[in-house]
């Protein structure tokens, strides 16, 4: 068999397999290693393998990949129905473009990214921290679109142990039937971690936790770095507001 004409097939084999695919179908993404949480700064490689290229989707058009993962390098193989590689493109920046063509013989697309966790821009809770780790989208034609987006949660070593203290302090209150008092002073806890105090939101979920635990809780007893770290994370506002009730408290005590 002649080389042209063995061409002429697989370009025949491809295309008969896009008609005969389910309708409505997509091209298919399926992640080969794709990690659900890194730390910051962390080295991050992940890898995923495109298939049903041609099905709801022109016999040529371009792949775009982009990741929020800093310094970020790509390794792009195009490989045919016999899963042998045709090509290798090497790649560097938060994406890249690749094209995509039956005429090619192409059925098959392994895409590899590499780089670090990026940083938290904001921190969240009780939602996870996430990034886009690696999304695709087919260009051209009149099918483009998003093909499949994956995300990764990120986190600093700081953020994630006092995650793991909220957690904890919010299933104790729970367990303790949703005290109000507690409830508000979780929530101090959860807006100094959106602040990025991580020591002081730590802190102030323990002593919660502590509390919960107990059948009463005098909140006068509270800390004076408890106190203190309010004055950072809420201002002068919300400590008048427990200097008040401490007051009060102890007055009752007495």
């Amino acid at each position: 068999m002649t080389r042209p004409t063995r061409a002429f097939l697989l370009v025949a084999a491809l295309v008969a397999v896009a008609a005969l695919a389910t309708p409505g179908a997509a091209v298919s993404a399926t992640a080969n290693q794709s990690p659900n949480a890194t730390q910051v700064g962390e080295n991050v490689t992940a890898s995923y393998v495109l298939t049903d290229l041609y099905t709801d989707a022109p016999t040529e058009w371009r792949l775009n990949a982009t990741t929020g993962l800093d310094n970020a390098t790509w390794t792009v193989t195009a490989a045919g129905l016999d899963h042998r590689v045709l090509a290798t493109r090497q790649g560097r920046g938060p994406s890249v473009t690749v094209p995509v063509r039956a005429a090619r013989n192409v059925s098959e697309i392994t895409v590899s990214v590499t780089g670090t966790a990026p940083s938290v821009a904001n921190f969240t809770y009780p939602d996870r921290e996430r990034y886009r780790l690696v999304s695709f989208a087919r260009e051209g034609g009149n099918s483009s679109g998003t093909v499949d987006d994956w995300r990764a949660a990120h986190y600093t070593r700081s953020s994630q142990s006092a995650r793991t203290t909220l957690n904890a302090t919010r299933a104790a209150i729970r367990d303790n039937g949703s005290d109000a008092e507690l409830e508000e002073q979780f929530g101090f806890a959860v807006t100094a971690y959106r602040a990025g105090e991580f020591d002081l939101a730590t802190s102030i979920a323990a002593d919660a936790r502590q509390d919960a635990g107990r059948e009463t809780y005098p909140i006068g007893m509270i800390s004076g770095l408890f106190l203190g770290g309010v004055v950072v994370v809420l201002g002068g506002a919300g400590v008048r507001t427990y200097r008040k009730r401490s007051a009060e408290d102890s007055w009752r005590d007495r």
